[in-house]
């Protein structure tokens, strides 16, 4: 698990980043800078301003870091999804804590969350479901013990508040906790829907209903979210964002993302057939393991309504599916049981190295290029030259380069333009494009990847 985190870390603190996580911290980042406000968030002069492709809270929450950290670097992004990694880790321990009353291994069910790949890559890359999956999961913590529990109605309260951050941070996806009081009363009441389910429910549902219904009376408020819905979900379920036309890419997604804990549970199931020790599964534990995977697929398995279905989708799900895993296979635990001294004592040595090594290998990394190295390379020419606040014109091939659009405004504050009508005092085209460079335009500097003009009489640089 050490070398899990710091994998995470390491690459975290690194430069570069998937285009949406890039696209969030450039909106949070002018949202800091005062561009743009909390209902009506700004990305750039030329293209989502005001930005409505999301809801706003996660963007309002990720610009405190920029406040806090600075705007002029990359870390308050970085720093941010750190957090809420730690937080989310803290989460799933105390859940697991909470229903086993067993706090020596809560590293199972966080061991089995951190190894599947595409959490790693979510945290690394600021995607929304880093915000969505803590509310979730904290909400589904105060539902489960509204149910297990007697007399706790008032667990509903944070239930509803954290349904709501969540819907708040990314959308619909967020409220699948309303459905958790059903599939409690089914996992564990073996019943179709008891009383207490159906008050929870209907007091979740209820309740999340009449908060967004005090919102729509405030003009800016209502404007988002009626920008909101058409951004997402015109033509429905063919919708502007749509990237399959197979409604189970996510189930193949699925499988291809737990492959890995899967892995590690026959590695461990071996072990204990090695030592001798019949157990696998826990019949015991098999109810609430039926609960987290059914509370994992309410979670999931909505998302495939629509011809939107991306890998990273995914990762609201996985605590719950980790958690499923945990309890299915509890016996697996104790798989080392009974090993020698000397190897316990060898393993916490490789721990100690990994920890020392991984620390070393965060800050030296910190940084330097994980990825688009020829963009992030070419901006940094480029805002040598560009004042902040800057419309660049481009020809087509970097006009529908996202990655471009969003790294540009990140550190740059600078917009593109494919409008001749719009054209800036600079031009910019890849360097291997041979299409003729509009009048006016002289050649300023170049990079590996692309050629920056100017209008004027310039010398070329170098």
């Amino acid at each position: 698990m050490v070398y899990t985190i710091f994998a995470i870390v390491m690459l975290l603190f690194m430069d570069g980043m998937f285009m949406d996580g890039v696209l969030y911290s450039s909106v949070s980042r002018n949202m800091a800078l005062g561009n743009g406000t909390f209902w009506n968030p700004a990305f750039s002069l030329t293209m989502h301003t005001p930005f409505h492709e999301q809801p706003p809270f996660m963007l309002w929450f990720q610009s405190l870091f920029f406040k806090l950290f600075g705007t002029e670097n990359i870390y308050p992004e970085r720093i941010y999804c750190l957090l809420f990694l730690v937080l989310t880790v803290w989460a799933m321990a105390a859940f697991w804590k909470n229903i086993t009353q067993d706090k020596t291994t809560t590293w199972w069910p966080v061991l089995l969350f951190l190894i599947t790949p595409t959490i790693s890559w979510g945290f690394i890359n600021n995607v929304m479901e880093n915000t969505m999956s803590l509310f979730d999961i904290v909400a589904v913590y105060f539902i489960y013990r509204y149910m297990a529990e007697d007399n706790k109605t008032v667990l509903l309260l944070p239930a509803v508040a954290f349904t709501f951050l969540a819907s708040f941070s990314k959308g619909i996806p967020g409220l699948f906790p309303i459905a958790v009081p059903v599939v409690y009363s089914w996992c564990i009441e073996r019943k179709i829907l008891s009383k207490k389910a159906f008050i929870g429910g209907a007091v979740l549902l209820l309740s999340l209903i009449g908060i967004y219904l005090l919102l729509m009376p405030l003009p800016a408020a209502k404007e988002s979210y009626v920008l909101y819905f058409k951004s997402r979900f015109p033509n429905f379920p063919n919708t502007p964002h749509s990237n399959t036309g197979n409604r189970a890419q996510l189930l193949i997604n699925l499988l291809q993302e737990l492959a890995m804990p899967l892995g590690l549970i026959a590695f461990l199931a071996l072990a204990n057939y090695l030592h001798k020790k019949p157990n696998y599964i826990s019949k015991a534990n098999m109810p609430k393991a039926w609960f987290f995977l059914l509370t994992a697929l309410s979670a999931s398995l909505p998302i495939m309504v629509s011809y939107e279905q991306r890998g990273f989708y995914l990762n609201t799900s996985m605590p719950y599916f980790a958690m499923a895993m945990a309890f299915a296979f509890a016996p697996l635990t104790g798989a080392f049981e009974g090993v020698s001294y000397k190897f316990i004592n060898g393993f916490k040595i490789v721990l100690l190295v990994g920890f020392i090594a991984g620390i070393g290998l965060t800050l030296v990394k910190a940084g330097e290029y994980k990825r688009d190295a020829d963009r992030l390379t070419a901006i940094k020419e480029i805002k040598k030259l560009a004042p902040k606040g800057s419309i660049i014109y481009c020809n087509k091939s970097l006009w529908t380069d996202w990655s471009l659009h969003n790294y540009l405004q990140r550190f740059g504050e600078i917009g593109l333009s494919y409008n001749e009508a719009n054209r800036g005092d600079y031009y910019i085209k890849l360097k291997s494009d041979k299409e003729p460079v509009p009048s006016n335009y002289i050649l300023k500097t170049t990079t590996d990847w692309l050629e920056v003009y100017y209008v004027g009489e310039f010398m070329i640089e170098g």
